[in-house]
């Protein structure tokens, strides 16, 4: 199928690694002219060097995007390179442990700015230029704890920001609809990225027998983990014309793991 937006600019926040590279890679091949944006120069560089081969066009830039400086500096290379981005593909990671009662403020604060406040800024930033063009997409990569806060590992503060970056978008997707820009989450549940890898790795597992305590322990109904590519393409369809009048929506992606009907 073909998503029609070929030459669009998307700004893709978290774009070198795991789950933002393959949704820079899936729109670099709907043809977009994609800026991958974090903080290692060199994933950065690898994953730009990856849409070219394949004969898209792309750059990358080094911002940290937790803060509005980086933001604006990251947006002013896409603007010297293209234009303000049609597209956004908004995601940071943050996972620091601790459980409710023993957590340090200090980690709370910090999460919240890197979970929740990094997408305001972007969505800040960006979507004015949208509205005025009548035509946007701003999508989040959250997680499915956002609605079932984690209880396999203490990341409470994380439970605590998740919520509130969805109650952000929610309501910025209703202000912004009817100038054409849609907002939209998506929640990944369990998916094979580095980090999930990693720990696999750490436990003594191989990919199969990490998927069988995915199976049995967690309860993943589809017993795996998911892909990143299985995400960037959903990112891509949220991205494209045919998915104009879904706005505002929450979907996981996560193998039937959500377990909540809404």
């Amino acid at each position: 199928m073909d998503f029609r937006i070929r030459g669009r600019v998307a700004f893709v926040a978290g774009g070198s690694k795991g789950m933002g590279r393959d949704a820079a890679l899936a729109l670099g091949a709907e043809g977009c002219k994609v800026l991958v944006v974090a903080r290692e120069q060199g994933a950065i560089d690898a994953v730009v060097a990856e849409i070219k081969a394949a004969g898209g066009e792309a750059a990358g830039i080094s911002a940290d995007l937790c803060t509005q400086d980086g933001v604006a500096k990251a947006l002013d290379t896409c603007n010297s390179l293209w234009s303000m981005p049609d597209i956004v593909v908004s995601q940071t990671n943050d996972t620091q442990f601790g459980k409710a009662l023993s957590m340090d403020p200090a980690i709370l604060e910090d999460t919240f700015r890197v979970l929740t406040m990094s997408a305001v800024y972007l969505a800040q930033a960006t979507i004015p230029a949208m509205q005025a063009r009548k035509w946007g997409r701003f999508v989040h990569i959250g997680s499915i704890a956002a609605r079932e806060p984690e209880r396999h590992f203490p990341h409470a503060a994380a439970n605590v920001a998740r919520p509130a970056t969805s109650g952000f978008l929610k309501t910025l997707a209703s202000e912004v609809a009817a100038d054409g820009v849609t907002v939209n989450t998506i929640a990944p549940g369990w998916t094979l990225t580095p980090s999930l890898e990693m720990f696999f790795g750490k436990s003594g597992w191989t990919i199969d027998q990490g998927n069988e305590w995915l199976r049995k322990t967690i309860g993943v109904p589809a017993a795996r983990a998911g892909t990143s590519e299985e995400l960037g393409s959903t990112v891509a369809f949220l991205c494209s014309e045919q998915a104009g009048y879904i706005t505002g929506t929450w979907i996981p992606v996560d193998g039937g793991n959500h377990a909540s009907i809404m």
